[in-house]
Formats: C-alpha cells, structure tokens, sequence
C-alpha cells in the first residue's frame, strides 16, 4: 500500500477527473504529511504521505476522517452579524447574514477607535493551530498587550511549565526522548507515543521500534492509559502530587544513592557556583562572575577561569569574609527531608517502587558512556523523563517541571544521545537552520523563543489582563482575563476592554467557571469569532468571520522535533461556501484599521524574512504571496511556494551538532538563580505600589524560588470532597475540536470510556454506584451530571472524564455527547501557577448517584 502511495504521489495527475495532491493535516497541529484524492473537483480519500520523512505515510484517524469537516453541512457559510442584542447560553443571536465588506468594515470601525484611544482595550485570543505564532503577530502589529491565549488559556491543556522551565533549563519549548538510543523512557501525566501529545503519529512508530529493541517504559499516571496499559509499570499517583516523588528521587539520587554524573554536573551546569547563605552567587571583585570553589588550589575562581583544575560541587568554604557552599551542596540541604517514606504518603506510591524506578533510572543512564555520531563524540544516557499536561497542568507545576529538570540534570541526560532533547523555538519553524543555544554573562543557557516574549517586565497600572505584569514568569494566564473583564480596577487596572477578536478557540468550552466567562462575554462591546462552525462561544458573539477549512487554504510551516526544513499546505479544492483564509482575514482587518506597515513588519520579524525576499512594508499581501516570499527567502531563492506544492516537504534530518549539546559552552541550570532574582525584583515592586494592600493579590512569592520544594495543590486535603476530578486526552480529540467529527464520534461512542466518567470499582461499591448509573459530580462551584463507568483502571480518590466532548452548540453530531464538566473548576490567582501559569486542572468533588 505504501509502494501503490509513493508512485500516486509522483502521478499526481492520473487522468482529466482525478488528481492527487500534497498537503498537510491540521486536524491537530502536528502537520502530517498527507496525499489527498480529487474525483471530478471533490476530495474524496485522505491518506498519509510516504514523501514525508517525518511518518512515512502514517496517519491517525483524525487525519483520515477529515473530510468530514470540509464537506460539514454545518460551517458556517458567509458572514453573520448578530441582530438580537440580547445574550446568553442557548439564546437565538438572530444571525443576519452579510457581506464580507460590511462585516469587515463593522469590525474595522471599532477597532480602529479602539486602537486610537488604547490599543489594549482588545483582547485578542488566536489558536489557529500550527500557524498561531503568525496569527498572534497581528495582535503584536496592533499594539495590544492582551494577545495570545487571553480569554481562555492553554495551560488547562498544554504544557506551560514545560514552555517556561524548558526554555530557562535548556532552551526547549517542548521536550522529546531521544528514542533512536533511549533504554529506559517515563512517561508522567502524557501518553507520547499512545494517544494525545505533540508528534503523535512519528512518536508512536518510535517508542514501538524503541520497545522492540528493548526500551523499558514506565508510566506515572492516576488512570491506565493506553500507554499505562503497554507499559512494564504502571504507577498510578495521587493528582498533583508528581513534585513530592521528584523530589523524593532527588533526594534518593544525591543522599543514599549518591548516583549522579559529577563531570556533567561540574562542566555543564553552574551547581559548583557558590552561593551566599541568601542564595545569591558569591562573585568575582573584578569580573562580576560568578565562582566556584577549585578543591585542587584551594580558592574561589570565576566560573570560567582555565586554570580550574577540579571544582567542588561540596563543602563549606570562605571567600573574602562570606560564607559560602556550591549550588549542588544547596540542593542537597534542600532535599534532605524528602525521602521516598516521605513521597509515599503523598503520591499514594509505594515507597519501594519509588525506590526501584529511581534506581533503574540511574542504572540505566550509563553515566560515564560516550558513543560517537556522525564523527563526533558525546555523552550517552540513554534515560529519558518526559511529562505534559498531567503533572504540569497545576499550581505546582512549574515546581515540578524544575524537579524533574534537575533530576535529569543529575543523570546528565538533557541534550545528550538516549536522553531528553529540546524542540527549541528558533527559526526551524519557518525553514530556518537550527540555532545553537549562546550562554548569558553568567555562563548559563540564554533562551531564544522567535515570535514569543515569555517574560513580563513588571508595569503598574498593569497593561495585561491576564496580569501578567504581577505574575512575570506566567507565560500564559489567559484563564484569568474573564474574571479580569469583570472588575478591571479591582486589579490596579486603568482602563475597560471593550472588544474581543477570537481566531479559531472556543474560551466557552476550554476555561472554567461558566458564570464568570459568561458574564465576562456579555460585558464587552464588541465580540468578533473567526470561526468555522457557530460553537458555544458564538452565542456571544457580534460578528461571525467564517474561516476556511485547511482543505481551502494554503500554509508552510515545520513543526517537527529533529526536521529541517518546510512542508506545504495548499487548497485540494475550490473553496466551498463564502469564507475566506483566516489569516487573509487579518490582512483586511489591518489595511482596513490602518496598520498595514505594522503587519508586514511583524510578519517579516516573526518569519525571519530578509531583503531581497521580505514583505514591503506598505503593500497589501495575500497569504498565498507570504507564503511563496518565505519559501524563497528560507531557499535562498532556489524554491517558491510551487515547488513545495509539487514536492510538499524538503525535510532533512538535523544532524547530530544540531540536536546534541545545543548549548555548547553555555551551562544548565541546576540552580535557577535567574528566577529568584526575578522574584526578588517582583516583591520589591509589589511593595512599592502596595499591590496586595490595595487589591488583595497574593502572588505566592514564594514560588520564585531557584530549587523545587513541597507545595501542595490548593484541593489538596479538602476532605468535604473526597475525590479527585481529573480530564484526559486522547488520540480521537485534539482539545474539543473533533466532537463535530462523525467518525470520530461514532468511534467514541463504541469506546466504553470517552462519553462517560471513570470510576473505581471498589469506590463506587462504597458510593452504591454501579455501572452505567447516572450521577452527580460537584465541586464547590457547581454540579454536572454523568454516565459512571466502572474500571479498575484508575486510581481509587480520582474520577477521570475524556475531554473533548461535552458539547451544547447547534450541531447534531456534538450537542449532548459526553460530559460537561469546565464548569467545576474555578477561575483565580489562587488556582494559578506562578512559574509557567498553569490553571489548576484538577479538583476536589462529591460523586452521588441521580435518583
């Protein structure tokens, strides 16, 4: 079959009626390589393409279902402007439809006086899947401060502390096992490689090839997975605990073990820099460096000095008159309570199995190995921790997310063959060549994100919704902007938002408490949806902008993990209904607002477009003709956007000086100093303007620390409510966006799991619920009701419901499927992280059967 797909996407005209063409899938935002078949002007069969390196042919259902969506009776067909002003859950918005000029102009006109008056009076959310970086651009051009994840968030679903900590540790916005060389792979809180996390379709090839030569795989997670199931371990955890067993391994790897790589540890990370008993480096009189301790000449030397013969990562020392131990000896007092007896009480893990992974991990990091690649000699460890959504998304989550940095900092195992390696946020993206990573004046990892700023400067009043000015290692708050709306000044806040632009996101269904967003939604002036189907935030909306669907329209785009390179997405047939590429959208709205210059600008920022081939500035493009410049300008002028229509991709693999040891001379951070000094900076300007006496913020300070410690998640001990809620993804949905999916629908429905909620055998023998009752869950904010599924497959405090469905729009396919349940968790600082900006994804509730 494969050999049949490989020669159809040479013939790519068979006949006068019948066509195959190269794209790429965006029914998540993976971009898998894909052939489809054109009969006569219709597609009518998606495969995967075997031209694409990255999944040689490989396609999830998703994918091969999704010409479900391009032929979907129910998008919306032509612009709409909302003719009753009344609003609310279920009321008729009495759409009229219109042209695109007047829906244009209608949302011009305001926002032209909006940008005039205060550019931050517009909250712009834009998650148009894999080209959302370009999309959010055009919030940047307009000049507002609320633009990215504002009015919704990703942290509920994505991997903020990874993005944040991954990028101060080893400059990764996302982390992947090396699983060409990796021996011993654990999975906490994500099924990689099973079901829903990024590079889904490669990675499952790879961790199955990767088993088969012997890979061990142990999975963290309070409910059996599909990759719990496959796994050698499976570790069922309490919700939110996965920092105490971190922290219980560190402890075991630096006290009883004693097992750590003592060369990584010296020469690439800064844990022999000494430290002040305040936690600040001791530095060099002359130089400002930081020092470290030289055991063999018995005296403080700057970091980088060469005549260091051996550094001490132990001890007590004195330079000038200041005490002073190296960071690692920091580490070790930090942890020394920390054992697995400890851990075992919080997690619910037995503390011998906390003892046993722990020790295969250390075992199996092979510390001292080398192997060499492609002429060059590096570390070898293969032993990888990966996690995402399950262990990150919560209030402590940043604090493990820096945990388990360390520990694989400890077995020398981040950007080294076998290990952990970082998907950075350089130009790769948009076809440029890898970047490596250059160290900041203190020798550590300077972060590079294109197209991001994922730090906030303090500002008071603030400018961001999301507070992000209090909160300046957030990354993403957006769940916050809501509660925000409803009360600016109650926060310090000078002025009101009065728009909304959303660009493919539903806030409705991905945030939480339904009074808050709700209310929030009604307050604004204007609400503006670029959208294909009228989805439950449409209730609220002013003026729908119906989208294409990616069958329509053009893209260009890298979104691998070890790929150089670009792939294309073009139109496989005339655009069906009067919508429009949401990205041409946004150019109208700019020329039509009047910040055309500021576009073009950002666009050639963003995309790294050089003269001869950059944007003028002044000129109106479509996307297609972006598209085409960047192709030639990443190309040097050897291939235009045809070329990759013809071909699709030109990926190459990244060679191995591009994937290990990014980071060259720089060092890890062990200590991450630089956020304590960003907390030290914080708390003084907090006390400046007196931000918690004045609005009663509390900003828990005490999270901007440069070691992990202990914090529970704020459910946790709330014995009112005795279990924990928790959501999961799978590899049928990506976010709520299938449930308008038939094929995946019906798939679901056979699935004994997706449409209902899990819950433990033995516990709901307890509750007197037996399988397929009716119950109810509630939390403190509210109750929903549900279908129980009995398994003994998850974690006796946890219940655990898909996520995905649980949808009320107009849409026969989705509406009643599955299980309502945003609206229990609530939305506020307190059920925030401060390091990465997680909402708290979990939460404590009752379950009782209906009567």
């Amino acid at each position: 079959m494969l050999e049949e797909r490989k020669q159809l996407s040479k013939d790519f005209k068979v006949d006068a009626g019948r066509r195959f063409i190269k794209s790429h899938c965006q029914m998540c935002f993976n971009a898998c390589g894909i052939i489809v078949e054109v009969n006569d002007g219709v597609a009518v069969k998606i495969m995967g393409d075997p031209d694409d390196p990255n999944t040689n042919g490989r396609l999830c259902g998703r994918g091969l279902s999704a010409l479900t969506r391009l032929y979907d009776p129910y998008r919306v067909k032509a612009p709409l402007v909302r003719t009753n002003p009344k609003k609310g859950i279920g009321i008729d918005p009495k759409w009229k439809e219109v042209s695109w000029e007047e829906a244009l102009n209608i949302v011009a006109d305001k926002l032209k006086r909006i940008r005039k008056d205060n550019p931050n009076k517009l909250i712009y959310l834009a998650w148009p899947g894999e080209k959302y970086i370009q999309a959010q651009a055009w919030g940047h051009a307009f000049g507002t401060k609320n633009v990215g994840f504002f009015f919704s968030g990703a942290s509920n679903k994505c991997a903020n502390p990874n993005h944040m900590i991954g990028m101060l540790a080893h400059g990764a916005l996302v982390e992947f096992p090396d699983l060409d060389y990796c021996n011993y792979l654990v999975l906490m809180g994500t099924e990689m490689g099973h079901g829903a996390h990024q590079s889904f379709v490669p990675l499952a090839k790879k961790i199955a090839d990767a088993r088969d030569r012997g890979m061990k795989l142990v999975v963290v997670d309070p409910r059996l997975s599909v990759a719990a199931a496959k796994a050698d371990e499976w570790l069922p955890i309490r919700p939110g605990t996965d920092l105490a067993l971190f922290l219980s391994m560190i402890y075991l790897l630096v006290h009883e073990y004693k097992l750590y790589d003592v060369d990584f540890l010296k020469k690439r990370t800064n844990a022999p820099y000494l430290l002040t008993p305040s936690g600040h480096y001791v530095r060099d009189p002359q130089t400002g460096k930081p020092m470290i301790w030289d055991v063999m000449d018995s005296t403080a030397k700057a970091f980088d000095d060469p005549s260091v013969k051996e550094a001490a990562l132990e001890g007590d020392y004195v330079v000038g008159d200041v005490q002073c131990i190296p960071a690692f000896q920091f580490l070790k007092d930090q942890v020394k309570t920390y054992n697995p007896e400890w851990a075992s009480k919080i997690t619910t893990i037995p503390e011998d199995q906390i003892c046993k992974v722990t020790r295969e991990l250390a075992k199996n990091a092979q510390i001292g190995a080398t192997v060499t690649i492609e002429g060059h000699e590096y570390p070898l460890r293969p032993v990888a921790i990966i996690s995402y959504k399950g262990l990150q998304a919560h209030t402590n989550g940043g604090l493990a997310m820096m945990a388990q940095e360390i520990v694989l900092m400890l077995l020398g195992a981040l950007d080294v063959p076998g290990g952990v390696i970082s998907k950075s946020m350089d130009a790769r993206r948009f076809g440029g060549q890898p970047q490596l990573l250059r160290a900041d004046e203190d020798g550590l990892v300077r972060p590079h994100a294109t197209g991001w700023e994922f730090f906030t400067p303090f500002k008071f009043p603030p400018d961001r919704l999301d507070l992000g000015e209090y909160c300046p290692l957030a990354f993403d708050l957006g769940h916050l902007v809501p509660l925000v709306t409803l009360n600016p000044t109650r926060y310090g806040f000078d002025y009101e938002p009065e728009a909304l632009l959303i660009f493919h996101s539903n806030p409705l269904k991905n945030c939480g408490d339904l009074e808050v967003m709700t209310e929030a939604l009604k307050k604004l002036d204007l609400v503006v949806d670029i959208t294909i189907y009228l989805d439950e935030t449409c209730d609220f909306a002013d003026v729908i902008l119906p989208e294409s669907s990616f069958l329509e329209r053009y893209n260009l785009i890298n979104f691998t993990y070890d790929k150089v390179g670009l792939q294309v997405a073009q139109p496989v047939v005339s655009t069906l209904y009067n919508s429009m590429e949401g990205m041409d959208i946004l150019t109208e709205l700019a020329a039509k607002i009047g910040f055309l210059y500021e576009w073009n600008d950002r666009l050639n920022k963003t995309l790294a477009l050089e003269p001869p081939f950059a944007l003028e500035l002044n000129r109106k493009y479509s996307w297609e003709e972006i598209l085409d410049i960047q192709a030639k300008c990443h190309s040097g002028g050897k291939k235009n956007l045809d070329w990759y229509k013809t071909h699709g991709n030109d990926f190459r693999p990244m060679k191995a000086e591009e994937k290990y040891l990014i980071y060259r001379n720089a060092r890890l951070p062990l200590y991450f100093s630089m956020i304590k000094e960003i907390g030290e900076s914080l708390a003084e300007n907090l006390e400046k303007y007196k931000i918690k006496e004045r609005f009663g913020l509390d900003v828990r300070l005490e999270q901007y620390t440069a070691l992990p410690y202990w914090e529970p998640i704020p459910c946790f001990g709330d014995d009112d409510y005795d279990l924990y809620l928790i959501s999961y993804q799978s590899s049928l949905t990506t976010y709520a966006d299938m449930a308008t999916n038939p094929i995946i629908v019906e798939i679901a429905e056979r699935d004994p799991y997706h449409l209902t909620v899990m819950v433990n055998e033995e516990t709901a023998k307890k509750k007197n619920i037996k399988d397929g009752d009716e119950i109810w869950i509630e939390s403190r904010i509210t109750k929903v009701r549900a279908k129980a599924k009995l398994t003994k497959g998850i974690h006796p405090e946890v219940i655990a419901i898909s996520g995905g469905f649980g949808r009320w729009l107009n849409h026969p396919i989705a509406k009643g499927k599955g299980v309502v349940y945003n609206e229990l968790f609530p939305i506020d600082l307190r059920h925030s992280g401060m390091i990465g900006g997680s909402m708290e994804s979990t939460v404590k509730v009752k379950v009782t059967k209906a009567e």
